[in-house]
């Protein structure tokens, strides 16, 4: 991962499809991911979710499953400028402008979804000592488990709509983590994986 320091200018840094990860979220939802994903080497993301592009207002728009507003359309700026909270953009690899419009599209078809907070339960579950053991000792079986009984059509957490976007890209779908069931994967796991993005990460302020 190359991570270049950069101010964010829609065009350059920020483009439709792009990534967007977050380092800290002071709520009891980021502050568990952070807890129970400890185990996973890389950057500490705890957040995740899409960029659309520029709205009427000239704000940043992105896409994301935010446990306080479901599936919905937010600003880039309210991840911007806090001293305990850092913003990394990452590309997905073969990004073009089409593959970036599709990827806004597959996310946007969930727009209004709510939350799945069953699915953080589930991934609290995996990601004890004993869930840890069982998952390495059995290719994941209980994790996939959990997170299929657990799991809802209509409920999506940020990590999940994200990568259900980029597995809407079929040659993305073969890679790393996207290769498994997107509600088995959380926020660290995916902005480290290193098959699904271009090496150049900009982290903006």
């Amino acid at each position: 991962m190359n991570i270049l320091p950069a101010q964010p200018i829609l065009g350059q840094n920020l483009q439709p499809g792009y990534c967007g990860f977050i380092t800290r979220e002071h709520d009891l939802v980021g502050d568990g991911i952070e807890y129970f994903e400890h185990f996973e080497t890389g950057l500490p993301f705890v957040h995740t979710f899409i960029v659309e592009g520029q709205s009427s207002s000239s704000a940043i728009n992105i896409i994301e499953a935010h446990a306080g507003t479901g599936v919905a359309r937010a600003t880039l700026d309210q991840y911007l400028g806090q001293k305990n909270c850092q913003c990394f953009i990452r590309i997905p690899a073969g990004y073009n402008g089409k593959i970036g419009g599709e990827i806004v599209s597959a996310a946007s078809a969930h727009l209004g979804e709510r939350y799945s907070f069953s699915l953080i339960v589930a991934d609290a579950v995996a990601n004890t000592v004993l869930g840890r053991c069982l998952n390495q000792l059995t290719l994941d079986l209980p994790d996939r488990f959990l997170c299929w009984a657990l799991s809802s059509a209509h409920r999506k957490i940020c990590s999940q709509l994200v990568a259900l976007a980029l597995q809407d890209q079929y040659y993305l779908r073969l890679r790393g983590c996207l290769r498994r069931p997107a509600d088995t994967i959380m926020p660290r796991e995916l902005g480290n994986d290193p098959s699904i993005w271009n090496p150049a990460t900009y982290k903006i302020s």
